[in-house]
């Protein structure tokens, strides 16, 4: 709460009244706002029409830009930690498995098989969110940035 209000400007118990159910809707506003986003940038990128790379391509794009490079956390990562329950590990679960079979489906046009197609997804997942965790612990800022070369590598 601290790190919010000082981010906000807002003192807690501004947060409080402008969220009166707490640090639960609190998450799961900011997860809904999550979601809206991946549905615009990431999800239509690999439901849109072309050729699977140039998707992932976009896709990658995308996050690189909500990521700001690498340079901000990941809201899943961040909200998943410790013990999530209810409406937030609704959210996290939604947001993932639409990312994973996205991935897959854009995957599988590749030529490779379901079971493949849904491990390289949740691979290429993992190469993306574990590179931020890196990025936040390493003074390398450009891990980020390879993580998402690896996966434009793997489409291709």
């Amino acid at each position: 709460m601290a790190e919010l209000s000082a981010a906000t400007g807002l003192q807690k118990a501004s947060l409080y009244y402008r969220f009166p159910r707490g640090k639960a809707q609190m998450a799961d506003e900011t997860l809904g706002f999550v979601d809206k986003w991946f549905v615009k940038n990431v999800f239509s990128a690999l439901t849109s029409s072309g050729q699977p790379h140039d998707r992932v391509a976009t896709m990658c794009e995308s996050i690189r830009c909500f990521f700001e490079g690498g340079a901000k956390s990941c809201p899943l990562e961040a909200l998943s930690l410790g013990h999530a329950e209810g409406i937030i590990q609704d959210h996290l679960q939604a947001t993932f498995n639409a990312w994973k079979i996205g991935l897959s489906n854009v995957i599988a046009e590749t030529g490779r098989d379901g079971l493949e197609s849904n491990a390289i997804a949740e691979q290429i997942i993992a190469i993306i969110e574990g590179s931020l965790i890196v990025r936040r612990l390493a003074p390398d800022s450009e891990v980020f940035e390879r993580s998402l070369q690896q996966v434009l590598r793997m489409m291709a």
